[in-house]
């Protein structure tokens, strides 16, 4: 494991403080509900703490202590079924490869992305522009 990803996994105060536009606004999380629909159950990529409450299930490497379900586990070898997988921030870590595998054990797949390095951003490190395959691209804040 690389000393980044290290830091990223142990950084757990540095995405519990995160504010907008680093976090999802009231606007933003309105759409992710909207977009999930009646697709669940729904499994939240990572603790964003605005979403906490949109999902049945939440995972990540270092999950802290929430009322929901929780998962200690690489995203990449997530498995299940699942109506809808969210996440913000997801692809800036992960890449758009990680588009098919989330649609591989899900209907849905939405994603809060960074287009661009913003201030206080501390382990994004790839900066989609386009989406290849998306059904829908809302551009917000």
């Amino acid at each position: 494991m690389d000393n980044n990803f290290a830091n990223l996994i142990a950084d757990t105060e540095h995405w519990q403080n995160c504010k907008p536009p680093l976090s999802p606004n009231q606007e933003e999380v309105r759409l992710y509900k909207e977009l999930i629909g009646d697709n669940s159950p729904v499994c939240l990529l990572g603790m964003t703490k605005e979403l906490i409450h949109l999902c049945d299930l939440a995972v990540d490497l270092k999950p802290i202590n929430i009322k929901k379900p929780t998962l200690q586990c690489d995203w990449n070898n997530l498995e299940g079924s699942f109506g809808a997988i969210i996440g913000d921030g997801v692809l800036n870590l992960t890449g758009l490869q990680f588009i098919e595998k989330a649609l591989k054990i899900s209907k849905k797949f939405i994603c809060r992305t960074f287009t661009y390095k913003q201030p206080g951003m501390k382990y994004a490190t790839i900066f989609p522009t386009e989406f290849p395959g998306s059904k829908v691209v809302i551009q917000t804040q």
